[in-house]
């Protein structure tokens, strides 16, 4: 028997895909870049280069890749996806902007292989392309990446979630360079790559067990899907099978079979007329505009791109070096700014007495003062309000010791997005949203909100250089030593030593500094996230959800921004899943600070209770001395809220005498 001809595909879409996954509702996605490789070796990436489309695949060089798709199965090639009836097929015939080659796509969709519909119409659900790869032995995706980073890297960070965006500054990248992009097409062909490779594994061993959702191997013998012939079911022969069991499904909805190619109904009952293959597509060239010159446009550029090998990545731009980052073009600010001009006024070192300061606390750090911000904004762009811009949510506010362990209250503002103004060949535009994070701590909520929102500011600001010298470490603040007089740093102490020293908001993400924090309660998962990107999701489906979200629950909820209880029940929840030789102790953990137990104590007592200690084992807690830093300050905020409540101090019921256990103060 003649070895089998393969070909996998994968594409990756041009918008941010939407947090709730419903993407059908932002239609159309667009496609950024796409990617084609045969079981013979050859490799094609396939991204927008016409003029004004290289944001996205323009409608004639996605039917390029649907013309390559349909050569290949007429010379005898399997096509094959995972997921590509429900999702890649649907996305590519609507990006040919053409009911024919619509149509062709659906034709297409229904006579190849889609291992993951297979696998929804034998088990009733689909797994994830890494999970069964890795259970076949294979290697995994492109280190660092996923599909949702994709779209944000090739266009631009904006609809970007505080995660998201912290994982692309931590590589390094500017969204939208060529440096950027050229990962996105490596990480497009390397899907391809690993689509082909389980296709072959599922044939060559016939089963596969992966490790689910939940963190565990799933039971023998997985999946053991069908196949005829040498190869596995095509979709026209997958949607015959009997439908399976899914009555052990009681958490979720199964998966409709039939809504995964309810598309494809719907292209064929609309279709015009058939393709003609041969003719190269001229004829099937858009005209965006009722003018011969455009539609003489289009054409020469199809012939171009037709006649054009499609992508290895080696074709990719190199980045840009150095000196070549800022391009002059016809780029102009409302106030008539090159980009140039725009770089040399945002890095400027400022002048004027006040711009710098000292940050306190930190030693040889220098703050920017808000006000030369705004004044470079508004000289670079134009008028806030036309010029340049924000919008930004309302800041999350929680209550907190300061660094005396008195009350404070601290706002965390995560969704800021920065706009400004620009002119290029003599049209408007808009530029993308500049995300920007913001956290303050004052004495009043409405300081708070308003220092978040000045910090925020800041923070989306130095994406465009603003004062890059000072995140260079370049300026030293006012009354510091010269730079070269300084003794050299030996190492960096942690954020949370860095920041707070003795006091102040503890922030920890590693559960031995949590100490003892006893056993999940009843109560603990239905609690819900409030702000970011899983707000209204309980902390259970964090926990049930995948590696993203589980990283949240630990990194960011558990870690300390978040609210009281929520806090400490994400703790509760992430430490009940580790195993028993690394659940945290305590022996490991920083010891409260003196400060932090003298502020325990003045708290207990000015609520009504006598016996400190009595009052912390009444909450689960070690005694006073027993403390980690963490454990202190939550039990500190908790302290004074309860102090806050109703405008000042609870008054509680004397205690009576004389018994072992006094009764509990609320906090």
């Amino acid at each position: 028997m003649d070895e089998q001809k393969v070909v996998a595909w994968d594409i990756e879409i041009a918008v941010p895909f939407p947090a709730d996954k419903q993407w059908k509702k932002i239609r159309p996605l667009g496609i950024s870049c796409a990617s084609t490789v045969t079981s013979d070796g050859d490799a094609r990436a396939w991204y927008g280069r016409e003029k004004g489309h290289c944001d996205r695949m323009s409608p004639l060089e996605v039917r390029s890749l649907v013309r390559y798709l349909h050569q290949l199965e007429t010379q005898g090639y399997t096509i094959v996806s995972w997921n590509g009836l429900q999702f890649d097929f649907d996305v590519l015939a609507e990006e040919c902007n053409d009911s024919r080659w619509a149509s062709a796509c659906a034709e297409m969709a229904f006579a190849h292989t889609d291992m993951a519909f297979q696998m929804l119409c034998e088990k009733g659900f689909m797994a994830k392309l890494t999970a069964i790869a890795e259970g076949l032995g294979g290697e995994g995706k492109t280190e660092g990446m996923h599909g949702d980073l994709a779209p944000l890297l090739w266009n631009g960070l904006a609809g970007a979630n505080e995660i998201q965006s912290e994982q692309i500054r931590e590589m390094g990248l500017v969204p939208g360079s060529d440096a950027a992009r050229a990962l996105c097409v490596e990480y497009v062909i390397q899907d391809s790559k690993i689509t082909l490779d389980v296709y072959n594994g599922l044939l060559d061993q016939g089963k596969v067990r992966w490790v689910g959702n939940n963190g565990r191997l799933v039971r023998a013998p997985g999946w053991v899907p069908a196949s005829t012939g040498g190869r596995l079911l095509r979709v026209d022969e997958c949607v015959k099978l009997p439908m399976p069991d899914t009555s052990w499904m009681k958490e979720r909805k199964p998966m409709s079979r039939a809504g995964c190619y309810a598309w494809v109904e719907v292209a064929q009952a609309t279709q015009a007329a058939d393709v003609d293959w041969d003719e190269g597509g001229v004829d099937e060239v858009i005209v965006v505009e009722d003018d011969a010159a455009a539609e003489e446009a289009f054409a020469e550029a199809f012939e171009k791109l037709a006649d054009h090998e499609e992508g290895p990545l080696d074709e990719l731009p190199t980045a840009p070096t150095k000196g070549e980052r800022m391009s002059t073009g016809g780029f102009k600010t409302l106030t008539g700014m090159t980009m140039a001009q725009v770089r040399a006024k945002l890095t400027a070192k400022l002048e004027e007495e006040g711009a710098y300061k000292a940050v306190p606390g930190a030693a040889g750090l220098t703050d920017i003062g808000p006000p030369w911000l705004w004044e470079a904004l508004t000289d670079v762009f134009g008028m806030c309000g036309q010029g340049w811009w924000y919008t930004c949510g309302r800041a999350e506010m929680d209550i907190d010791p300061d660094a005396n362990w008195n009350q404070k209250y601290s706002a965390f503002l995560p969704d800021l997005m920065l706009y400004y103004a620009y002119t290029e060949g003599g049209k408007f535009y808009e530029s993308k949203g500049i995300p920007g994070y913001g956290a303050a701590a004052m004495s009043s909520p409405g300081y708070a909100a308003r220092g978040a929102k000045t910090n925020a500011l800041g923070d989306a600001a130095k994406m465009l250089l603003w004062q890059l010298s000072v995140y260079k470490g370049q300026v030293d603040p006012p009354g510091s030593a010269p730079r070269q007089e300084r003794a050299p740093q030996q190492g960096s102490a942690p954020r949370e030593q860095k920041q707070q020293g003795d006091g102040g908001f503890v922030e920890s993400a590693d559960p031995a500094d949590w100490g003892d924090v006893g056993p999940v309660r009843a109560g603990d998962r239905d609690k819900e996230v409030k702000g970011g990107k899983h707000s209204g999701k309980t902390l259970g489906e964090l926990e049930e959800g995948d590696k993203q979200e589980k990283w949240y629950l630990k990194n960011w909820i558990a870690k300390g921004w978040s609210y009281e209880p929520v806090r400490s029940a994400a703790r509760r929840i992430v430490v009940a899943g580790l195993p028993a030789e690394e659940k945290p102790t305590g022996e490991k953990a920083t010891p409260a600070a003196p400060s932090q137990k003298r502020a325990i104590e003045k708290l207990i007592k000015e609520l009504g209770g006598a016996d400190v200690n009595s009052q912390l084992r009444q909450k689960g807690l070690p005694e006073l001395d027993k403390l980690t830093k963490v454990q202190a300050a939550d039990v500190l905020v908790k302290l004074h809220r309860a102090k806050n409540k109703k405008g000042g101090a609870e008054k509680l019921p004397e205690e009576p005498e004389p018994e072992p256990e006094q009764p509990a103060i609320p906090f």
